[in-house]
């Protein structure tokens, strides 16, 4: 048995005692001697001391036994409330260390990277330069050798002369580039060969009886031949090896290689005797001279004049055009051949005709087709000038002729003229083709382009932005090789999709087995793992190069630039693992689309996140209404994604008896009907309210990996958190979307994400408004049966019950007591449903809501004798407390503060005596 049934008990029995002693003492002071028995009745008032009396705190039992409205002795309340060791106020406390809000796999969207067709033309083919040239020289000049006869000196000057002028020893040069028939030549240039050429060997003969001496006539010494300018300046002298006697001939050889000779220069003997010049000058025929001459060669002559030239032949019978290829010829589509007329000649030129004809047929066009034509330019002397010519479809053989003259004016004056003088013409053509014949001979390939990376809502900017994928296939297909000509060692090498360190030189490169045969079309050719890839697409353009060996062919081909190598690259199961880009606002779903509706809801066990929040044990120890103030609601979300979001969510606390309340936003957690519209969220298959969501904006971390905490606190100024603790929720149900960079621009992510949050709910018992308790106490009161048994001496005329009260708590309470019977039937509820409950006045209270002062008072109300034996017939006592601040606004509530309630009666009888 409990203290409080014996305490309750105890009260009842003194009532009953007190009435036997009553009855008693009337009887015995009221008693004559008697013949019969007394018969009277006496109409006392009694007061019962005490029927009911307990106190109470709010969580309990505490340290002094007094019980709790909210009995903490259960495990389930072990850390549900604090007391703060401050100021001893409560709080309700709850932590989740792994509130769930939904994964964000699948954040990046796998890459849908559909048949991307890419193509190049064979460019260096395409456009060709070509070249070739030719020249008509004046050329090196040459005599051929020559003998004379043996003369007598020329002794008309006193001097032992030839008797010829250079003139008369050297020819008079000839051309096929000039006429110089009649030319007047006033100097011979003779070329520095050697090899035995321009040799000029003069023999001197001794037909006098003295030995020849030199000018110095001392007996012994050798004559001397010296070539020497008219005014006898000498250009050289050699001497001849003897001095020789009667009869005898002596050779002496002049050098003329590198010499300038003049028409009219010299070649006098430097001879004598030993008795003087006399014996010579008296007869001059007493010695002899004969001159041969070698082959001769000219560099260069000067003419006193050159007459004019009619018809100057330059052509050409075959020029060989110059190509990187074994070329064969090709068609041009356009372009242009620029001729430069090089006229290294003395005198102007002017062309007369000048036609590029082909040698041979080429592609439809015949042989002798003209490919460039051109006349009239005048070109100075020693000087060049360029003609542009315009090439449209024409054919160019692999052999060209030209067809060419040109006449000049001459000259009056001294003409100079070089061996190396011409005139040249050098032909470079710039074109597009649109077909060339070559014969393959392994020539390498090198062709790129573009083709365009579009991710939806991604764009690479910048040259360091980049995806990389955890897993996924580059496909390429289609391979196409358009020309009549083999490829092999095809690479395929894309610098905007890289591996290991990523780096510029970590391309990555794609040999094609097999290569590309010629005039084929491959397909399934080659799937790549992009497995920790990396694609840089800046511009969202991806760059690629083919290379390639063309067989080594022995037949001619022709190859149109219309030809094309191409191909389709695509992704498959392309999954991001990392991203740094721009990016549009996208969102994610916070939960799984179970039924694939395309919607969350959030009263789906299998789209909702759902975690226990254990306040229903609170409504589990008889609360119900709970209004509670400054209640918060901490959310401590840690996430390493590099990028913003706004986290869009609907919360519900669904109590122990089914009943939801929304956590919905207020102020900077508001959401609008539009943000609700566009991020919608359901429940029982109807769209969630804007006013019952939730919006929080989170800035990510800077850096990728770098896992950053945000902390939330929901109050009463930013949410509905009051409404919502105060259901006492069982659980809580979340379902969200996740609305990353809402503003656009660069973000950092990288897959297998952390978004986790912590949960912490601090709710001081600060009453806003009132809260309802149930509180069972049992109750022997059999003893009242005594006051009101049928048919008992003791009979009520009135009874009354007197509450009172001594209330330290910052909440007034109204009371009902119900009283159960032994089967737990309410069997009497005073005050009745239709009367003021039992009044207990609050405590007074500060600012901050805490009691200062304690208020004690008493309340009545009266029952009746069948009340009373009602009453006697129950076994416990269920209070229905209503609390409530009143006037007084939020009551903050103390460990240590109580209630204490006494219930006592007074009850006016009729005792029977002898009836």
């Amino acid at each position: 048995m409990s203290t409080k049934t014996v305490r309750t008990r105890a009260a009842l029995l003194r009532v009953r005692d007190m009435i036997s002693l009553l009855v008693v003492v009337v009887a015995t002071a009221r008693c004559d001697i008697p013949t019969e028995a007394p018969s009277f009745a006496v109409n006392p008032s009694v007061r019962v001391p005490l029927i009911f009396s307990e106190g109470f705190v709010l969580i309990g039992p505490n340290a002094e036994g007094l019980d709790g409205l909210i009995d903490t002795t259960s495990a389930d309340f072990d850390s549900l409330f604090m007391v703060d060791p401050t100021d001893r106020s409560v709080y309700i406390t709850q932590s989740i260390d792994n509130f769930d809000l939904g994964s964000l796999d699948g954040l990046i969207d796998p890459v849908d990277l559909g048949a991307v067709s890419f193509e190049t033309g064979i460019g260096q083919f395409e456009s060709q330069d070509f070249a070739s040239s030719f020249e008509e020289t004046v050329g090196v000049q040459v005599s051929d050798p020559a003998a004379g006869p043996s003369l007598p000196p020329d002794m008309s000057t006193g001097q032992v002369l030839f008797p010829a002028e250079t003139s008369a020893l050297l020819e008079i040069p000839s051309s096929t580039l000039l006429d110089l028939s009649d030319a007047d030549v006033t100097e011979f240039e003779v070329s520095a060969d050697g090899g035995g050429f321009n040799q000029l060997t003069f023999d001197l003969t001794n037909n006098q009886a003295e030995p020849l001496t030199d000018g110095s006539f001392v007996p012994g010494s050798t004559p001397d031949v010296v070539v020497e300018f008219p005014d006898g300046t000498e250009i050289t002298r050699v001497s001849f090896p003897i001095s020789p006697a009667n009869g005898q001939t002596t050779s002496a050889t002049i050098d003329l290689s590198g010499l300038a000779l003049p028409a009219d220069s010299r070649y006098r003997f430097d001879v004598g005797t030993a008795s003087g010049m006399a014996p010579i000058t008296g007869n001059p025929t007493s010695i002899a001279v004969a001159a041969s001459i070698t082959e001769t060669h000219y560099d260069a002559f000067t003419l006193s004049s050159l007459k004019p030239q009619t018809a100057v032949d330059l052509s050409q019978p075959t020029i060989t055009v110059e190509s990187d290829y074994d070329f064969h010829g090709a068609v041009t589509n356009s372009g242009q051949i620029s001729l430069t007329i090089s006229n290294d000649l003395p005198v102007p030129i002017t062309i007369q005709q000048l036609e590029i004809r082909n040698v041979d047929a080429v592609d439809g066009f015949p042989a002798g087709h003209v490919v460039a034509t051109t006349s009239g330019q005048n070109v100075g002397a020693r000087s060049s000038a360029v003609v542009n010519l315009p090439l449209g479809q024409t054919g160019v053989a692999a052999n060209i002729e030209a067809i060419a003259f040109a006449a000049s004016p001459g000259s009056n004056a001294a003409t100079h003229i070089r061996a190396v003088d011409a005139i040249r013409v050098q032909m470079n053509a710039s074109t597009q083709l649109d077909r060339i014949l070559i014969r393959p001979a392994a020539e390498e390939i090198n062709e790129g382009a573009t083709f365009a990376f579009d991710v939806q809502d991604i764009s690479m900017n910048d040259p360091e932005d980049f995806v990389e994928f955890d897993s996924g296939l580059l496909v390429i297909d289609e391979l196409v090789n358009e020309m009549d000509v083999s490829l092999s060692n095809v690479q395929l090498s894309f610098p905007g999709i890289r591996t290991g360190a990523f780096g510029p030189a970590d391309t990555l490169v794609v040999t094609i087995p097999g290569g590309m045969p010629r005039s084929s079309t491959r397909s399934n050719v080659l799937s790549i793992n992009m497995a920790d890839k990396r694609i840089y697409a800046t511009g969202n353009e991806l760059t690629y190069h083919i290379t390639a060996v063309s067989e080594d062919a022995q037949d001619v081909r022709t190859i149109n630039v219309s030809d094309k190598i191409s191909g389709s690259i695509s992704g498959t199961n392309l999954v991001p693992r990392e991203l740094v880009a721009d990016i549009n606002p996208f969102d994610v779903d916070l939960g799984t689309d179970a039924n694939n509706n395309g919607f969350l809801d959030i009263m789906d066990d299998a789209e909702a996140q759902v975690t226990e929040l254990g306040l229903d044990q609170i409504a589990s120890a008889g609360v119900s209404d709970l209004r509670l103030a400054d209640a918060e609601l901490g959310f401590a979300i840690a996430t390493d994604v590099a990028a913003d979001f706004v986290l869009y969510g609907a919360i519900v606390g669904v109590a122990a008896d089914g009943s939801p309340v929304y956590l919905g936003g207020r102020g900077e957690h508001a959401v609008t009907q539009a943000e609700a519209n566009a991020n919608p969220l359901h429940a029982s298959g109807n769209q969630i309210s804007a006013g019952d969501m939730i919006k929080i904006d989170i800035t990510g971390a800077t850096t990728i990996g770098q896992i950053v905490q945000r902390n939330v606190l929901l109050r009463d100024a930013n949410s509905t958190i009051t409404d919502f603790v105060g259901n006492l929720p069982e659980n809580i149900r979340f379902v969200g979307r996740a609305v990353f960079q809402p503003s656009g621009g660069k973000v950092q992510i990288r897959d297998e994400f952390v978004l986790t949050a912590g949960l912490d709910v601090s709710i001081p018992i600060a009453i806003r408004e009132s809260f309802a308790v149930n509180k069972t106490v049992d109750a022997d009161l059999s003893s009242l049966a005594d006051l009101s048994q049928p048919g008992s001496d003791v009979a009520v005329n009135r009874a009354e019950l007197l509450l009172d009260y001594t209330n330290a708590m910052p909440i007034g309470v109204g009371l009902r007591m119900n009283f159960v019977d032994g089967s737990g039937n309410t069997v009497l509820t005073l005050p009745d449903a239709a009367s003021p409950a039992f009044e207990v006045t609050a405590g007074t209270t500060n600012g901050s809501g805490f009691t200062t002062q304690s208020t004690s008072g008493s309340t009545s109300f009266s029952v009746s004798a069948d009340d009373l034996q009602t009453i006697a017939n129950s076994t416990s006592i269920r209070m229905e407390i209503t609390a409530s601040t009143g006037s007084s606004g939020v009551g903050r509530i103390r460990a240590d503060d109580k209630i204490e309630l006494a219930l006592s009666g007074n009850f006016d009888i009729t005792v029977n005596v002898g009836q």
